[in-house]
């Protein structure tokens, strides 16, 4: 009898388990935009909100698919109006160098070996397009309610930059790269809007990719 009964709270505690895992499984596989509603686009433009670069140097830590990297940021507006992002070691090496021109155009100036892989700077020039609001000065191409919250979303292929305001549109909350389903990235700006940022984070929620900033005075 007691035999029995071990076997049965053993089965008992590998199902309740199972049934835990696969309940975890489809909350994590659930619709990240489930319930979002198409709205007109009455908020001001998003421009109005867009941080300001001019020559601005971050303490960075990148950690990404077991690397972890750390060094200085650099975000400059050029004189022709486009955007330079160099990340480098505080005794010069880059990283890497991109470039933005006027039109949101990206280019690759300079890449570590190491980090020259498509997957990678297709991440990282999707992530500093979220972080510099490059699409702003469009209009989007949907505006939606979702939880109480503004989204206003600009398609790139099977992907949507999200930002994302309270319903009267007059701060930033945060930022995300969405695919249809699910929220691929997510940014936050730290302070508020008009001028460039004190710090900056961007997770990643399919992989492991992080990217924290935090501003140097100079």
């Amino acid at each position: 009898m007691y035999r029995s009964q071990m076997r049965y709270l053993q089965l008992r505690s590998r199902y309740v388990a199972l049934w835990l895992l696969a309940a975890g499984t489809l909350t994590s596989c659930g619709n990240a935009y489930k319930g979002m509603t198409a709205v007109a686009a009455q908020a001001a433009p998003l421009e109005s909100l867009q941080p300001v670069f001019h020559s601005e140097l971050y303490r960075s830590q990148v950690d990404i698919t077991g690397r972890h990297l750390s060094g200085l940021l650099l975000i400059k507006t050029m004189p022709d109006s486009s955007r330079r992002v160099v990340f480098s070691t505080e005794t010069g090496f880059k990283f890497f160098d991109f470039a933005f021109d006027s039109t949101g155009t990206f280019s690759v100036i300079q890449i570590m070996d190491k980090l020259n892989k498509k997957v990678v700077i297709s991440a990282l020039r999707n992530d500093f397009d979220l972080l510099l609001m490059l699409r702003s000065k469009y209009p989007p191409d949907i505006t939606a309610m979702h939880k109480g919250q503004l989204y206003r979303g600009f398609k790139l292929g099977g992907k949507t930059f999200w930002y994302v305001t309270p319903a009267d549109g007059t701060t930033l909350d945060h930022a995300e790269l969405g695919a249809k389903r699910k929220i691929l990235a997510e940014a936050k700006w730290f302070p508020g809007n008009g001028t460039a940022p004190d710090s900056i984070s961007l997770v990643h929620h399919n992989f492991h990719f992080t990217i924290d900033l935090k501003k140097l005075e100079r």
